[in-house]
């Protein structure tokens, strides 16, 4: 894949705009996960983050990118300030999906899913098909969400819906839900079954999905019976055993983690920074 942006200095980096496909224009730093979600996990005002999986990766705010336009950014920050107001600062849970809501998880999930598609490259090792469903579900999204920024109508097909769980009402262990609390992933499946496409963000006891099942596709698994294959699971079971498994892995890498800080004595370190505060 050809280079999508070129950082000019420090400050500036221009490129094409992940969403609206213009060139040549300067790039914002864009959150994948909006910093709202970020600024109410903090614990402290100098909180700062880490990747689990590289614990010296630090974001002072959360993860940012050079991804979007400034139109763009604005756009995206318009539904996430109602998300905000609506679901982050209420206690009130999610009942149904509004439609700014929906906006909200279809402008998260998107990202995420560029992100592993045209960025991490996490998706390479998935046979074409899978891989090939993947930046067709990622055009889908990008084509609505044009649509939407552009006052035009946007359309989103039957095939795509987004659900809201709370881990309290999945059937996951109290102690994990409580070590996960800080947490912040995203990132794109296929289940087992190969019969749904999933992004899936998980952060503050929640898990926001965006779930595509396409009509027209069939990959057989040779390792499954065909009872197997007829079987399909509900998308409550689904996320929750991802949740279940997602959750467990971020606790083991944790637990890896720590030992590694106090071995090289980051441990103490980030203690003294917060002592007293």
């Amino acid at each position: 894949m050809k280079e999508r942006f070129r950082v000019m200095s420090k400050k500036k980096t221009v490129g094409k705009c992940a969403l609206c496909k213009k060139k040549n224009i300067e790039l914002r730093n864009s959150h994948i996960v909006p910093r709202l979600v970020y600024q109410r996990i903090k614990s402290h005002p100098n909180t700062r983050f880490r990747n689990i999986f590289s614990i010296k990766d630090i974001y002072q705010d959360g993860e940012k990118k050079p991804m979007l336009c400034a139109e763009c950014e604005k756009f995206f920050n318009n539904y996430e300030t109602t998300y905000a107001n609506k679901i982050l600062d209420s206690q009130n849970k999610i009942k149904k999906i509004d439609y700014d809501t929906n906006q909200y998880i279809f402008s998260l999930n998107w990202r995420v899913l560029y992100d592993d598609l045209y960025v991490l490259n996490s998706l390479e090792k998935m046979n074409d098909t899978i891989k090939e469903t993947f930046i067709s579900y990622e055009k889908i999204l990008n084509t609505y969400l044009n649509n939407l920024k552009n006052n035009q109508v946007p359309i989103i097909t039957k095939e795509i819906k987004n659900f809201v769980f709370f881990f309290e009402d999945l059937n996951i262990p109290q102690e994990l839900i409580q070590q996960c609390s800080s947490n912040v992933c995203g990132y794109s499946f296929v289940t087992k079954e190969y019969d749904k496409f999933i992004i899936i963000t998980m952060y503050l006891g929640m898990a926001i999905c965006t779930v595509y099942t396409p009509k027209n596709l069939l990959i057989i698994n040779p390792n499954k019976t065909l009872k197997e294959i007829i079987f399909k699971k509900s998308i409550k079971k689904t996320i929750e055993e991802e949740v279940n498994y997602t959750t467990r892995r971020v606790i083991q890498q944790q637990s890896k983690n720590l030992k590694e800080m106090k071995e090289t004595g980051l441990y103490e370190k980030i203690k003294d920074r917060y002592r007293d505060k």
